[in-house]
């Protein structure tokens, strides 16, 4: 059976999706070794139920750094059927959250990764697990046929994760983490990935923030430094021997419009690298024309340059805050033709891209605060041999989405919530809706001989869209395909039944209409796909 959405008319998909995925054996990287700290830490988990493949840690780090060949770091199209769009987009990410506070009131930055550093007890690593917040990734769902499903779930596969700044000595180890004075916070995140094919391409990070010190923390900014490298292991792989794409041929921007900072290679890598990575600011507890997005990059571990002087890594928590209240306001905006940010293709380098919003105001002990990022990715939309709008298009309409998400109810996007906007009533903001079809039915095949049938149950039909509040489910298509079948036009439509109405071909369910209970479990549709050859194994959507 397959999903189709056309306007007015509804179908149903079945479709097997694995959400967690392990394996993440200590394998040499190509820059950096894995950032696991401590027995508890979670490193293996990576969204794959849509199409961007983003690892996420319980200790604020984001991205794998292409350690395991079976795991994506930021993998985009992770579904693609064709070499060219397996792209990966960035080694490690992390975040940072900055601000006056502790028993001294000064500045200190507590950051989950910064450059040149990859080990347990290095300066930079300063968010961690505890004995109390060592749980491991949460995962739930909101497909009701999901082993995870979770009536409490945003999205089609949320990952629940919770670490501090709190501790000086990594959990668990000898390892003193170097020149780290915590803010005093705990950190609790929920990233969201869909399956639909307009919201395959991004994964957005939900942080909150709270304060677990017996001090105020006042002017709080946070965001994310990635270290972006788009390439593709297809092209030249970092697993073989003297393989391994160039770090050094990327360039950044930042797309004013769109709140996001972006990265791309420069010169495609013969068609294999053709994709943007994106790193937006959604949205957060306070209000958006309350909110400065900063956005910042330079290159890897560059400290000091003669070329690019504005343009440097920050090296401790004074310049870290300084770069993230955004260093370069009134320079940064300027749009690429202006010389804001280097462009020129001689200046392609190994760029970091960092994000930041704030102030997003003071935290009293025990008070919270919530921030909201997505990374997002989007190939190339025409192959003009400079970076513009139009090339970002499919980057652009991607985040569009994560936004619209985002956003919810708040249908503009300015954080209040008007009483034409308020659809349940509830007097608030109820965020992360999208248009949605109805969820899979639960689906049994049993085999015979010469035969299939299938039997699957209604639980698709009292589904209520999350908009319009309305049961829109329309009908049945069963399609079947060669086990080997890859793509959409191998399969082949056995039969299709739809609603009595004023919508589609008016088949009604009569014909495959039964009552039938297996292994405890109602089914109340059956089909049976005869003259079938032996020996031959086929799949059904």
């Amino acid at each position: 059976m397959t999903f189709m959405k056309k306007p007015l008319l509804f179908f149903l998909m079945v479709i097997l999706l694995l959400f967690a995925a392990g394996g993440a054996g200590e394998r040499p990287s190509y820059k950096a070794p894995h950032l696991q700290k401590t027995a508890i830490d979670d490193y293996w988990h990576y969204h794959n139920v849509g199409n961007l493949g983003l690892t996420v840690t319980n200790y604020g780090v984001i991205g794998e750094g292409y350690n395991n060949p079976d795991q994506p770091s930021c993998m985009y199209k992770l579904y693609s059927d064709n070499e060219r769009y397996q792209i990966e987009h960035m080694s490690y990410g992390g975040l940072w959250v900055g601000g006056r506070g502790g028993p001294d009131a000064d500045i200190h930055v507590s950051t989950a990764i910064v450059d040149g550093v990859f080990e347990a007890g290095e300066e930079g690593f300063e968010f961690t697990n505890s004995a109390a917040q060592g749980d491991t990734i949460r995962i739930r769902s909101s497909i009701v046929t999901s082993p995870y499903f979770d009536p409490d779930a945003v999205s089609h596969q949320d990952f629940i994760a919770n670490f501090t700044d709190i501790n000086t000595r990594v959990p668990g180890t000898e390892f003193e983490i170097p020149n780290h004075t915590p803010l005093g916070i705990s950190v609790h995140l929920e990233s969201y990935a869909w399956n639909f094919a307009f919201t395959d391409a991004f994964v957005i990070l939900n942080y909150t923030i709270t304060n677990v010190s017996d001090y105020p923390i006042e002017e709080v900014y946070a965001g994310l430094w990635l270290d972006t490298a788009v390439g593709n292991m297809n092209y030249t792989s970092i697993y073989e021997p003297g393989g391994g794409w160039s770090w050094y041929d990327n360039l950044n921007g930042f797309d004013i419009n769109y709140n996001m900072g972006y990265q791309y290679d420069v010169d495609g890598d013969d068609g294999y690298a053709q994709s943007y990575i994106g790193l937006r600011y959604l949205g957060s507890s306070q209000p958006r024309d309350s909110v400065l997005v900063s956005y910042d990059q330079w290159q890897w571990s560059t400290s000091s340059s003669a070329s690019f002087a504005d343009y440097v890594m920050p090296l401790d928590d004074v310049q870290r805050y300084q770069v993230m209240r955004g260093r370069h306001t009134g320079m940064y905006f300027n749009p690429p033709e202006s010389g804001g940010y280097p462009t020129d293709p001689a200046d392609a380098a190994s760029w970091m891209c960092n994000l930041y919003a704030g102030p997003l105001g003071d935290l009293e002990p025990g008070d919270s605060l919530n921030v909201v990022f997505t990374i997002v990715c989007g190939l190339w939309a025409n192959n003009d041999e400079a970076d513009t709008p139009a090339r970002r298009a499919n980057l652009r309409l991607n985040s569009d989405w994560a936004q619209i998400a985002y956003n919810g109810e708040d249908i503009n996007g300015d954080g209040v919530l008007q009483p034409e906007e308020d659809n349940n009533g509830n007097g608030v903001i109820d965020r992360y809706i999208l248009p949605s079809p109805p969820p899979s039915p639960n689906l049994l095949v049993v085999p015979g001989d010469g035969r299939v049938t299938l039997y699957w149950d209604s639980v698709s039909e009292e589904y209520e869209d999350p908009i319009t509040h309305e049961k829109d489910f329309e009908g049945y298509r069963i399609y079947s395909a060669t086990k080997t079948a890859t793509l959409d036009a191998e399969f082949t439509l056995l039969a299709q039944f739809d609603k009595v109405n004023h919508l589609g071909y008016n088949t009604g369910f009569e014909k495959i209409r039964t009552d039938t209970t297996i292994d405890g479990h109602h089914y109340s549709y059956k089909f049976t796909n005869d003259n079938l050859l032996v020996g031959w194994p086929d799949q059904y959507w």
